[in-house]
């Protein structure tokens, strides 16, 4: 039962009053909120506010949805999937307490909105991960700074709804260097990638890991993902972003053992090679410099037996390659490609290259 004339029908059957009553009612709840809520809204509110069940088919509370939700309704239920989860931020109160407050970005079929957890409220996102499907119970709505938000109260309730769970299970395959980055409003932040082995191979992106998840990232061990956005790389390929990391599940009793991946001795090498895996001999000092854009840039040439080939490292690969690494130590590279540079064939290492100096 989802239309106003089947709710009407059903609120009459239950209450026994007159149509023109039950108009009435509806008439003055669409007053209250403005005539910001239609008909069906409106009798919907009313049978919510007299404890009247319109789906007896189910014991579940009669869900709204976003595009009813108008500023000032309390005792909200809705359901909605998790397109975005913010970062979990402290304050000071007036009485010297330390409060928290966590906004989420939540969406359903008709638009989105955020919803806003405060204090032991934001224990509640533990176990949530973006692409989940939620109901949310007890929640009232206000005006905030980005528009309309849901906020849930004292006796309010959030769950994840796992029969639409749709996980990414397989293994990983490779993982890459975190790296870290400096946000427009001066922020730290951190992402590691990695790859995974499912139906296809999926490239899985997580924002602001943890160092527990960190140390559990090992090639071989299985994995579930759930929920994320795909998004494009620079070369038209799909990645995973997953901006909590509660979304992935790592078993490390269940590695296998992976064959390491070839390294392409360095005559081998040919101009536009992709996603090499190379080692050798550091024959010089890391010369560090950088470009007009403001690009921090470092050459060293590596040698293999009787081949050298310039390699370059960017930005934050650059700086460890010039703090760390040394003549005569021997450099390991899994993920650079070849190209044809002012001088010649070269080796550039990109964001996700991994780097081990021994």
């Amino acid at each position: 039962m989802s239309n106003f004339d089947d709710l009407f029908k059903k609120y009459k059957e239950i209450t026994g009053l007159p149509d023109e009553e039950i108009l009435k009612l509806i008439e003055s709840k669409k007053k209250d909120l403005g005539y910001l809520v239609n008909d069906d809204v409106a009798l919907r509110l009313v049978a919510k506010e007299n404890a009247i069940n319109l789906y007896d088919s189910s014991p579940e509370k009669p869900s709204l949805k976003i595009d009813d939700l108008v500023p000032g309704l309390s005792n909200v239920s809705l359901k909605a999937k998790i397109s975005r989860i913010g970062d979990l931020r402290e304050f000071k109160k007036k009485d010297g307490g330390l409060g928290k407050v966590l906004r989420v970005r939540i969406a359903d079929d008709t638009g989105i909105c955020n919803l806003v957890l405060w204090d032991e409220k934001t224990e509640l996102i533990s176990g949530i991960y973006e692409g989940c499907n939620i109901a949310i119970t007890a929640a009232y709505t206000k005006t905030g700074l980005n528009g309309l938000e849901v906020h849930i109260g004292q006796k309010g309730k959030l769950e994840v709804l796992p029969e639409f769970s749709n996980p990414i299970k397989g293994r990983i395959m490779r993982v890459f260097d975190p790296i870290d980055f400096i946000t427009s409003d001066g922020r730290r932040g951190r992402v590691v990638a990695f790859v995974v082995k499912c139906e296809k191979q999926q490239k899985v992106l997580v924002w602001n890991p943890s160092d527990q998840l960190l140390s559990k990232l090992k090639a071989g061990a299985a994995v579930e993902i759930f929920g994320g956005m795909t998004k494009k790389d620079f070369n038209g390929e799909t990645e995973l972003h997953i901006n909590n990391e509660n979304g992935v599940r790592i078993d490390l009793d269940d590695v296998n053992e992976l064959h390491e991946r070839r390294v392409t001795r360095l005559f081998e090498i040919k101009d536009e090679d992709p996603d090499l895996v190379v080692e050798g001999i550091i024959e010089n000092d890391p010369d560090l410099a950088t470009t007009q854009a403001g690009k921090q840039y470092c050459r060293i040439l590596l040698r293999d037996q009787e081949t050298v080939i310039p390699v370059v490292f960017w930005n934050d690969k650059a700086v460890k390659i010039k703090q760390s690494a040394r003549p005569g130590m021997v450099l390991r590279i899994d993920g650079c490609s070849a190209r044809y540079g002012p001088n010649g064939l070269e080796l550039s290492v990109n964001r996700w290259s991994k780097i081990k100096l021994g």
